[in-house]
């Protein structure tokens, strides 16, 4: 064996040991990257999963948004309905009240009854009152007169009867026209006032009692809504995920060994080429 095959065994007993070295170097290299991509690959499942749970939390929330929108509506159109009723109610008991009235005060018949009952007695107080003058006169005896003359005389008081009763009636008429109409009028439009008065009140308190049991559903409402608030901040926080960075594997060592390797091979190249 002469110097050249020296060399050349030599070199490449160092080139086989090189290369040894740089693909021990590179299966390291090959399996940090393997367990790079590993990493790399249940990362992103993981965040493909808290999206998907994220996605889900927000249309749980928004369906929760709904409901309660839809429910305090359905509430309050309930309650409203509740008043509606309650207020046509109101409205048809104060107007057969106030039918009863106008028939009592300004129909035939109540009225006609009132205003007569009335007149006629204004008529016998007047009659009541003019009686014992007339009475005075009544079966009169005049001595010494015609018995003619007596009767004539016992007359009077009957005519001064009728006199008396048709002004009575007359008196009666015209002050019933005047006095008891009117009174009837007036005492109408004030059970009228007073029925309008009683309605209004009643509405008015319906009104407070509509505004006083709508208020928990309203209540109800805000502090849902405050909840949806919250928890949404919450979901944006919790789904806040932060960006990760994944380091690459050091190949240095690998690049060292494939040069040296490469190395070697050229200078066994070289020393072959030297001693052929």
């Amino acid at each position: 064996m002469d110097i050249g095959d020296i060399f050349k065994l030599i070199f490449g007993i160092g080139s086989f040991s090189k290369q040894s070295d740089a693909l021990k170097e590179q299966e390291k290299l090959a399996k940090a990257q393997l367990k790079l991509q590993t990493r790399q690959v249940a990362y992103q499942d993981w965040i493909n999963r808290m999206k998907v749970k994220e996605r889900g939390d927000i249309d749980a929330l928004r369906k929760f948004g709904v409901d309660t929108e839809v429910g305090a509506g359905q509430a309050s159109a309930d309650l409203r309905n509740l008043a509606i009723a309650r207020a046509q109610g109101i409205r048809d008991d104060y107007g057969v009240t106030g039918e009863d009235q106008i028939s009592k005060h300004f129909l035939p018949g109540a009225r006609t009854s009132q205003i007569g009952a009335a007149r006629n007695a204004r008529v016998n107080a007047m009659m009541a009152g003019v009686q014992p003058t007339i009475n005075k006169f009544t079966g009169k005896n005049i001595s010494g007169a015609p018995s003619a003359w007596g009767n004539a005389a016992n007359q009077v008081p009957a005519n001064q009867q009728v006199l008396a009763q048709f002004k009575a009636d007359r008196i009666g008429d015209i002050s019933s026209a005047m006095q008891d109409t009117t009174r009837a009028d007036t005492e109408g439009m004030q059970a009228l006032r007073s029925t309008e008065t009683r309605q209004g009140a009643m509405g008015k308190a319906l009104e407070r009692d509509v505004d006083f049991a709508e208020e928990p559903i309203l209540a109800e409402k805000r502090k849902r809504a405050q909840d949806i608030s919250k928890s949404r901040s919450a979901i944006a926080r919790g789904y806040d995920i932060p960006e990760k960075v994944f380091e690459a594997p050091d190949s240095t060592a690998f690049q060292k060994a494939k040069a040296s390797s490469q190395k070697w091979d050229a200078l066994g190249s070289i020393a072959g080429s030297l001693f052929s």
